[in-house]
């Protein structure tokens, strides 16, 4: 109880601040630029974990100015990722500008294209996050951004954890983490063209890819178009190949050179006309052919999809949604919804239908029901 007291005077002071727009916050962060001793040579460190030990914030704490400013996340696992309290601090990081067009990040950072699709935004073909240092230039119509995270890890691991970006005493491409490149230019009236480059990268679409699954990719190529003005109709088509490791078991520079792995796309479109609204992703993946003797036995060719129609009244809006991300795999998902708000609490609720026919027919029913309040 204390500490839930100590929370809510935190929050009540916070708020004050907010509003008094007099905001102050500290951030400390770990780390070496290098470590040299009995022959070894390591080169940036910074830790992810709480440099102090002490902190017990529970909640996502913004501060920003026109130079500076701070995030802090707080749903704060324990040991190294195993969930052992809900107390400590787990994501965290602090930026600076030292001329406007360019912004600097340091601690946990993320890439975001800046252009994702309205709808299904939470499954990017590429996704990056990880611990580490990031810089993002902005010159008007052009966009570029830069950033190196912690040592790449692949497969099923997990971000690595108090480990360096480069490590001389590794194997070949393996001496060097995750780090990506990525650019993007608006033509007015067209749309905005993009790509990047990712080592360490996630790809995986609505949980579409068959192989490397949720692990991190040792090397992505990353193309994308979109011309989706917020409210009207648009599209959006994004591509990405993706390369693996000859051998990720190994340890030879041979085991960890690259070859091709897949192609994984996804492409956005929605239609507007008054108060009817129409969302459509469909999401494709090409496996190439040294992947089809895999454990796994994925698809030379996978695709599903993913629709969404709503009718905006006054205070509800009605929707229909077909998840057809399965329909391959024998399987598709129907919900019936209802969207509406009390005060600023918005409540969705409907009945999911999970239609599967890989053996007999069968169908499952839930009833879902989700409050959001943002503030």
């Amino acid at each position: 109880m204390k500490k839930i007291v100590g929370i809510l005077s935190a929050a009540a002071v916070l708020a004050t601040s907010v509003f008094a727009l007099d905001i102050s916050a500290m951030i400390q962060l770990d780390g070496n630029l290098a470590t040299i001793a009995d022959g070894t040579f390591n080169a940036i460190e910074l830790n992810e974990w709480d440099p102090q030990g002490s902190s017990d914030f529970v909640w996502k704490f913004d501060v920003s100015g026109d130079q500076a400013g701070a995030t802090v996340f707080s749903y704060a696992p324990g040991d190294h990722g195993v969930v052992s309290n809900d107390q400590n601090v787990q994501e965290w990081n602090l930026w600076f500008k030292p001329i406007e067009q360019i912004k600097v990040t340091v601690g946990y950072i993320g890439y975001d294209y800046g252009v994702k699709p309205h709808f299904g935004w939470w499954a990017a073909v590429i996704n990056r996050e990880d611990y580490g240092f990031a810089a993002d230039f902005d010159f008007g119509a052009l966009k570029l951004s830069a950033g190196i995270g912690a040592a790449y890890t692949g497969l099923w691991g997990t971000r690595a954890y108090n480990t360096y970006w480069f490590d001389k005493d590794y194997v070949g491409l393996r001496k060097l983490g995750a780090f990506w490149f990525g650019g993007a230019y608006t033509i007015d009236g067209v749309g905005t063209i993009g790509g990047s480059i990712n080592r360490g990268a996630k790809v995986n679409p609505h949980g579409f890819a068959q192989t490397q699954c949720w692990g991190g990719t040792p090397m992505a190529f990353d193309l994308y178009f979109a011309n989706q003005p917020w409210g009207q109709t648009g599209y959006f088509a994004d591509l990405a190949l993706v390369m693996k490791e000859k051998n990720p078991y190994g340890g030879s520079e041979e085991d960890f050179s690259l070859e091709l792995d897949r192609l994984t796309g996804q492409l956005y479109f929605e239609f507007h006309a008054d108060a009817f609204t129409l969302y459509v992703v469909d999401v494709l993946e090409l496996n190439f052919a040294e992947n089809a003797d895999m454990d796994t036995d994925p698809k030379i060719f996978k695709d599903g999809f993913e629709i969404k129609a709503q009718y905006a009244l006054d205070a509800i809006t009605p929707y229909v949604q077909i998840d057809g991300y399965g329909v391959m795999d024998d399987s598709l998902g129907v919900k019936l919804g209802l969207g509406f708000n009390v005060g600023t609490c918005a409540i969705d609720c409907g009945a999911n239908f999970a239609l599967g026919w890989a053996d007999d027919f069968a169908c499952t029913v839930t009833f879902p029901i989700e409050f959001t309040v943002n503030f």
